[in-house]
């Protein structure tokens, strides 16, 4: 009996383990010097063996200074020292978690499942618009900025509490700024350190763009909050800091239209810029200006959001 029980215990730890189910039965521990079996009353004789008893009877036994313990109620398999040796901890994908946040990159929303005891998958988007009209030195600027990104990341917490690292990717960066000017006629402006006056008759406008480096880029953050409690519990309030490594620096384009006059607003002052060769070259060569006062450093874009989180039904506690 007592080894009929000893392998339907293994096979509950062997089956059961890798299915994510917690035995609820009785610790099966004992003494390897209690789990001896003799045979002799059991074991089925060998032929030839029928007139010495001696070679009838054989024995089982295992090293009296180990103990095996099986089924120890907490849903893992121990050791006699007490030490895990499986440990199931949580059902992958037994429930899900929701998350509203506000950061840099805009409002953003998650969604996250528990994979294992200390590990989470979560996938998530941020979004941001802004349309802000400005007048600077008399020019008219009315920008447009716009932030689209979606992730997915795996949240470790290492220690088993609050505390978690992310790596990640983002896989759609759509953050971009940008800006249309229009120079009303006879207002000066400069290109290139080159002083131009917006034609009456044709005014000159511009476009102004701010891209922020590779649509898809690695992140890695860190931060405070599971958004699936393993205590118990439904609410949380996760933060996190990090960024994403966007490749290269932010880089600017700028175009123009319409006509330029130099040394006064007469017609035969004034040409059009898109068919102006030194007006073309002046317009470049502002651009490159611009960008060459954009620190190289600028690689990484930040990360810096504090939501709230809300995990649904009982799942996603530990066992």
């Amino acid at each position: 009996m007592l080894t009929r029980s000893f392998a339907a215990a293994v096979c509950v730890v062997v089956l059961g383990a890798p299915l994510g189910y917690a035995s609820t039965d009785p610790v099966v521990s004992a003494p390897a010097k209690d789990v001896a079996v003799n045979s002799a009353a059991h074991a089925a004789p060998v032929a030839g063996d029928f007139d010495d008893p001696s070679k009838t009877s054989s024995s089982i036994s295992v090293a009296e200074s180990s103990t095996m313990t099986l089924g120890d109620g907490a849903g893992q398999a121990s050791s006699g020292s007490g030490k895990p040796l499986l440990r199931l901890g949580v059902k992958p994908f037994s429930t899900a978690a929701i998350q509203v946040k506000v950061g840099v990159a805009g409002i953003g929303l998650d969604l996250a499942v528990p994979a294992a005891s200390r590990l989470n998958l979560r996938v998530g988007g941020n979004f941001f618009q802004y349309n802000p009209n400005l007048v600077v030195d008399g020019i008219n600027v009315i920008g447009n900025i716009q932030l689209r990104s979606a992730s997915a990341s795996v949240d470790v917490f290492p220690f088993g509490n609050a505390f978690r690292i992310s790596p990640g990717v983002v896989f759609y960066n759509g953050n971009t700024i940008s800006a249309v000017a229009s120079v009303p006629g006879g207002q000066s402006f400069t290109l290139n350190d080159v002083s131009y006056t917006s034609s009456p008759t044709s005014p000159v406008t511009g476009t102004f763009g701010l891209s922020f480096g590779r649509k898809v880029a690695p992140s890695l953050t860190m931060g405070f909050g599971n958004m699936i409690p393993r205590k118990g519990g439904h609410w949380s309030v996760p933060f996190e800091i990090g960024g994403e490594f966007i490749g290269t620096a932010p880089q600017i384009s700028l175009q123009l239209s319409g006509s330029a006059c130099q040394g006064g607003t007469l017609p035969a002052n004034c040409a059009p810029i898109a068919s102006d060769p030194t007006t073309q070259q002046n317009v470049a060569a502002e651009q490159a200006s611009l960008n060459s006062n954009i620190p190289s450093q600028l690689k990484f874009f930040p990360i810096v959001s504090i939501g709230l989180s809300y995990k649904f039904g009982r799942g996603g506690s530990e066992r």
